[in-house]
């Protein structure tokens, strides 16, 4: 079975929980968030960033953390809230990538200790991802069902051709208990 990490899981949902954002049960309001995703694929032993770089969260991490994440682009979030009080959010974007191989010594203890012996990352370029989140919040009203699906195209320093696609769902029970539904990728080289 693959053991779930996550670095930075779905730094929006952190972020909107932080914003006090009026929404009701009028149309779907739409704010820009600096969403940023960085996670292990232990499939294929790689660390991915999504709409920023590791430089730039390594930086961020040396920082202390200190205000939002680096993100390239800010993204455009869909709140939506229904008539029980649960907040769904959505958002879609198509944003720059960077997959890196984890260190043979890699503990998973977070992005940057674990790409840390690696020249460079094994590929850029962009990926569309799809992100939606069903009570934000986590009202209670309802099993928290939330996640991510990406698919990109990438280019190695090597001039090599690269897909790569993931996707994560995981659920929060009104008892607040937590498990990871779906969790898959694929990562394959298409030529050079």
């Amino acid at each position: 079975m693959k053991a779930t990490h996550r670095w930075i899981a779905l730094v929006a949902v952190a972020l909107l929980l932080a914003v006090a954002v009026p929404v009701s049960a009028d149309p779907p309001e739409r704010i820009e968030e600096p969403i940023v995703l960085v996670f292990p694929d232990l499939t294929y032993g790689i660390a991915v960033f999504w709409n920023t770089t590791r430089e730039a969260i390594c930086q961020w991490e040396e920082g202390g953390f200190q205000g939002p994440p680096p993100y390239e682009e800010l993204v455009t979030v869909r709140l939506k809230e229904t008539g029980k009080g649960a907040v769904v959010g959505s958002f879609q974007a198509l944003r720059s990538i960077e997959i890196w191989h984890l260190d043979d010594d890699a503990d998973l203890s977070g992005p940057c200790a674990d790409t840390d012996d690696q020249s460079g990352p094994l590929a850029k370029g962009t990926a569309r991802v799809q992100g939606h989140d069903n009570d934000l919040f986590v009202s209670g009203t309802r099993v928290n069902a939330f996640g991510e699906h990406g698919q990109g195209n990438l280019r190695g320093a090597d001039g090599s051709h690269w897909h790569y696609s993931w996707t994560f769902l995981a659920h929060i029970d009104r008892t607040g208990d937590f498990r990871v539904v779906v969790e898959r990728s694929n990562l394959r080289m298409r030529g050079r």
